[in-house]
């Protein structure tokens, strides 16, 4: 075994990877392994602890978002790394190649013992303080604790348009004018609801009210909005009292399950599925179906996974930490399903996952190149973790475990 430990370390990630590690890493005695990657620095060994107590992405967020771990370079090609191992493992699980597995494992075993005969693996080491437990932020909490975090940050990270989903490039190899994307994607809707003036529309969470706003403008609609988060209602009404569409627009703070005065002439519902869970979406469902009018349509722009990608969901633990306490990405197969158990038409679907790439490359780039103001809004911990989150999304989407669907449906009339 080489004495140096940063090579001794790089060994054992190969071997527990099961797969050469393009990373060139230094360690808090300056040793140094690796030519090729992203440099990560180690700045102390309770980095390496948080990761062997918490081998899923968990313990690399912690490192990371404690400071305890920094990324020189692209962050998105050091999380490339990880979850590509992460996914080869995925790969022996789902495959049943055990024989692989069980190497990966005395590998792993073989660097514990390792890292204690050296006295750098002791006692866990408590979280970062912005970290959040999952059981103690549930429903509408759940939803504020993301949503409510700070309208400036998001402002910073999303750009003028304040929208919060995947935008529909014109060329999603080249994602340059954002709020151009954005504008595109609620023309999008818009048009494949067929909305017509005087018709009466629901936008089930309805974020900072772009969308509702933009129909009633531009579509002569009349709008109707909900939200479970008190900033987004308030940034709604702003936005529609500056567009001078408050007479045709309503942004309420409830949740879709209260709102009894339909039906309307179309519903939209844009990337909010993935806050429930399967009992929740089938609610969602029947009440997308119980809420609009027969012959009505829909637009669901849904995150889904891959099964894979769902596999990794349940394996990971860092988004619901520290972004979203409460998460379940259903696939693309469940979320079409689901609607047409609800008694609904299907029309089109159609799978955005290289637009969803791209948007999250500019979401990230917003923070990257304003990274002091997103520190000073929200401080260092939580930029690093939105910073981490959307380095992570890029990589989800780009290797096809997350993507969006866009589906158009009709009730029967």
């Amino acid at each position: 075994m080489p004495n140096n430990k940063a090579q001794r370390l790089l060994r054992a990630a190969e071997a527990v990877a099961g797969r050469p590690v393009r990373l060139r890493l230094r360690l808090w005695d300056d040793s140094t392994a690796g030519d090729d990657g992203p440099v990560v620095v180690v700045r102390d060994p309770k980095a390496l602890r948080r990761i062997l107590f918490r081998p899923n992405d968990l313990g690399v967020a912690r490192a990371y978002i404690s400071g305890d771990l920094e990324v020189e370079g692209s962050l998105v090609d050091f999380m490339r790394e990880f979850m590509l191992a992460a996914d080869t493992t995925f790969d022996d699980i789902l495959g049943r190649r055990i024989r692989p597995l069980a190497a990966r494992a005395l590998a792993a075993a073989d660097t514990t013992q390792w890292l204690l005969r050296n006295g750098l693996l002791g006692l866990p080491v408590p979280p970062p303080a912005s970290e959040v437990r999952r059981a103690s932020s549930r429903g509408a909490e759940a939803v504020r604790h993301h949503y409510d975090l700070s309208d400036e940050f998001y402002r910073l990270m999303l750009g003028p348009t304040m929208v919060y989903s995947c935008a529909v490039w014109k060329n999603p190899a080249q994602p340059i004018d954002l709020e151009e994307a954005q504008i595109a994607k609620l023309d999008r809707i818009c048009q494949r609801l067929e909305l017509q003036p005087g018709m009466r529309v629901l936008d089930i969470g309805c974020g900072w009210g772009a969308l509702g706003v933009h129909a009633a403008k531009h579509y002569g609609v009349e709008v109707v909005g909900v939200t479970l988060a008190r900033n987004q209602v308030a940034h709604a009404r702003q936005l529609a009292e500056q567009a001078g569409v408050s007479d045709r627009t309503e942004f309420r703070l409830c949740d879709f399950r209260d709102v009894t005065d339909g039906p309307f002439d179309a519903v939209s519902s844009i990337e909010m599925t993935f806050h429930l869970d399967t009992r929740g979406r089938i609610q969602h469902a029947r009440a997308l179906h119980d809420l609009v009018r027969p012959g009505g349509r829909i637009f669901c722009h849904e995150i889904t996974a891959s099964p894979r990608g769902r596999l990794f969901q349940r394996g990971s633990g860092f988004i619901t930490a520290y972004i979203f306490p409460e998460i379940d990405v259903p696939t693309r197969d469940s979320a079409i399903t689901t609607l047409e158990s609800a008694g609904f038409e299907i029309a089109t679907v159609e799978n955005l996952r290289t637009h969803f790439t791209a948007s999250h490359i500019a979401w990230l780039r917003n923070i990257e190149e304003n990274w002091e103001e997103a520190v000073a809004i929200v401080g260092e911990q939580r930029a690093r973790a939105w910073r981490m989150f959307a380095a992570t999304s890029v990589v989800s989407c780009d290797i096809d475990n997350i993507g969006i669907t866009h589906t158009v449906a009709h009730r029967r009339p």
